[in-house]
């Protein structure tokens, strides 16, 4: 005969079916459940009693019952549950809602909520503490044993990718690069430590706003401001690096010098782009002077020198004037090629990239956005193999792979049509 017990629903109504008991519930105890603490936290005496006693015999721990909301708060931190089974109609000072609420903001141990009523109010009340679970009275005993389970399953699951979350914003943020992370409309999500301290902004303060509205460029070599083609890079997936040179100027007007520098799209997992990052190596100040020197031999080229820190050293390369010029005029080619695609003149960014690519034919950067420019221009089995030659100089890049990909489904949609 099945135990009687309070009904949840309307005072007086039997509930013989609340809790039934039949062969086998017991022997399907899991090991989670013998090493799992419940807090009860249930103003009526009769119905807090018959829960111990049920949950004790699938066999939780059940620490004191608490009979309202302010005992809960009060003696959770003494108590330390690994789960509660909150009564969201208690009386005194304080719902099961609110208790719940002041209980979650100390603690992440998952709460579910028991209630007899079904107002939309309150539901939407208890929404708002995002509880592991919800329990309408009456309910059957199979029913309590496994939303515990599930809620505690929920909460090691949470409490991993807390952990995980915690380790990765830690190296994220202590990494040696600046690093800032875009939408897919240029607003800033994230920024670490480095890219703070050279910008001179925090992510609290940049957070959603623009990068060209908070992250201005200065090239030294033309001496004028430097805009990124962060559209191109949303809109079209090429992948962009910077001219050498590049300074970053900071929210008090300092100039920082930068290397490296490469805004790369990402994508989501169904290959859409999502947004983009920015990467960029901070650079010591270098202190370089600029003096004439006399070319030893009949030469007739008059060149300057470049020293660093003013002395000549023989362990220090030397940098002559035409090599700059040819790193100024190879960074204007890449920068008119980007124009060119985002204007749609997509043979002329193929020319430019054809002639860079004569120069640098091991640059990854040139084969991936002359593969994306091949793809605008209809010729798909040329741009498989120009992201073929970037994946063979970068195994690695996700954008070259997923690129690579479309492509591939392009020409296959075309032999079948074919």
């Amino acid at each position: 005969m099945p135990k009687k017990v309070r009904s949840f629903a309307h005072e007086g109504t039997p509930a013989e079916n609340q809790f039934p008991r039949h062969p086998g519930f017991l022997s399907g105890v899991s090991e989670e459940s013998m090493r799992s603490r419940v807090l009860i936290v249930e103003d009526e005496e009769i119905l807090a009693e018959d829960l111990k006693e049920i949950l004790e015999e699938s066999g939780y721990e059940v620490c004191p019952v608490c009979s309202s909301g302010e005992e809960a708060v009060e003696n959770f931190s003494r108590l330390l549950p690994n789960v509660v089974l909150m009564d969201i109609h208690l009386k005194g000072k304080i719902d099961g809602i609110e208790a719940a609420g002041q209980i979650t903001s100390k603690s992440a141990t998952p709460v579910v909520f028991l209630t007899a009523y079904h107002d939309t109010e309150t539901l939407s009340r208890a929404k708002e503490m995002n509880p592991y679970g919800f329990l309408v009275k009456p309910f059957v005993r199979e029913t309590l044993h496994t939303t515990l389970q599930i809620a505690l399953s929920k909460s090691q699951h949470d409490n991993r990718i807390r952990s995980l979350s915690a380790w990765l914003c830690l190296t994220f943020r202590n990494l040696d690069r600046g690093i800032i992370t875009v939408d897919r409309k240029g607003k800033i999500i994230l920024m670490n430590s480095r890219a703070e301290s050279l910008t001179g902004w925090t992510l609290e303060n940049a957070n959603r706003l623009p990068l060209e509205d908070i992250l201005h460029f200065y090239d030294s070599v033309h001496n004028q401001p430097y805009v990124p083609f962060t559209s191109a890079v949303l809109s079209e997936g090429l992948i962009v690096t910077f001219p050498s040179d590049i300074l970053i100027i900071a929210k008090d007007g300092k100039k920082n010098r930068v290397k490296d520098c490469i805004l790369s799209p990402v994508q989501e997992k169904d290959g859409s782009i999502a947004g983009a990052i920015l990467v960029f190596t901070p650079e010591e100040e270098l202190k370089l002077s600029l003096r004439p020197m006399k070319l030893q031999g009949n030469s007739s080229r008059s060149e300057s020198l470049i020293r660093v820190g003013g002395e000549q050293s023989a362990q220090a390369p030397v940098i002559r004037i035409h090599d700059i010029r040819e790193m100024i005029r190879n960074d204007i080619s890449l920068e008119q090629a980007t124009l060119s695609i985002l204007l749609g003149k997509y043979e002329e960014a193929e020319s430019i990239y054809t002639t860079l690519l004569k120069k640098d034919p091991d640059n990854f950067q040139l084969w991936h956005n002359m593969g994306n420019v091949l793809t605008k221009l209809g010729r798909h089995r040329e741009s498989v193999q120009a992201f073929d030659r970037a994946l063979k100089l970068n195994p690695t890049s996700v954008e070259s792979t997923r690129r690579r990909s479309d492509v591939m489904a392009i020409l296959s949609m075309k032999k079948i049509r074919g």
